[in-house]
């Protein structure tokens, strides 16, 4: 679902009421939304880097740690960063947490006092799957908010539902009802539908376009024709290529 463009108003009306839940105040998520579009068009020494932080309610759940599953190590700043009152910019204090397996938090002040660092987490796939979705880490009312790419955002909450800036549009992710869709549609185990959805968000993330492929009946016969239908098209694609390429 992809929103129309209209700065201030999008965040304002749609996302911010969306995930303020009568807990948060709207305007404080907006400010926030502000904040995290200024740092995706941030650069460190010339490149462009990720980072994010956390909105919570308490504080008291992370430093509670794993008896509250959430999977990571808090920490203690040595100086506190107020964005309300000091709003500019510290390039180096942001690039040091990159949104991935390490956040800043902040509390409904709107004041950074920690930093939350997540546990080392399994194969390649699941820790993207962990990192991204933040399973062990987003309970309750927590809303994270992140730089994906360059001018690239994503805000989330613990219900896997994710707003995404991308080409200054933004797009609404229900990672839960694409769950319900695939669990109605394939019969597969955990592992195969996380992948999937893994494979699914990472296309989505990095706008690539592709095809997944999941065969009703599970024989040599029906693998051999997909081999051959893919053979196909790719001798096809090439002679194409190859025309484009003489006609020059």
């Amino acid at each position: 679902m992809e929103a129309f463009q209209a700065p201030g108003i999008v965040e304002q009306l749609v996302i911010a009421k969306c995930f303020a839940k009568r807990v948060f105040d709207p305007a404080r998520i907006a400010l926030l939304i502000s904040y995290i579009e200024k740092l995706s068009h941030t650069t460190f020494e010339g490149n462009y880097f990720s980072t994010g932080f956390i909105l919570t309610r308490s504080l008291y759940d992370y430093k509670l740690g794993k008896d509250k599953q959430r999977d990571g190590t808090i920490y203690t700043l040595e100086n506190s960063n107020d964005i309300v009152r000091n709003p500019n910019i510290n390039k180096r204090f942001w690039y040091l947490v990159n949104g991935k397996e390490s956040f800043y938090l902040f509390d409904q002040k709107l004041v950074i006092n920690n930093s939350f660092f997540l546990s080392n987490i399994g194969t390649s796939w699941k820790r993207y799957f962990d990192s991204y979705f933040l399973k062990s880490v987003l309970y309750g009312n927590d809303i994270a908010f992140r730089t994906i790419g360059p001018n690239q955002v994503s805000i989330m909450n613990a219900d896997s539902i994710e707003f995404v800036k991308i080409e200054n549009s933004w797009k609404l992710r229900d990672y839960n009802y694409l769950k319900k869709f695939i669990d109605f549609k394939i019969s597969v185990g955990q592992k195969v539908k996380s992948a999937l959805i893994y494979y699914i968000a990472r296309c989505s993330r990095e706008s690539t376009s592709s095809i997944i492929w999941l065969p009703k009946k599970k024989d040599k016969k029906t693998y051999r024709k997909c081999y051959q239908l893919k053979a196909a098209f790719f001798l096809q694609y090439y002679q194409f290529y190859l025309h484009l390429k003489k006609n020059r």
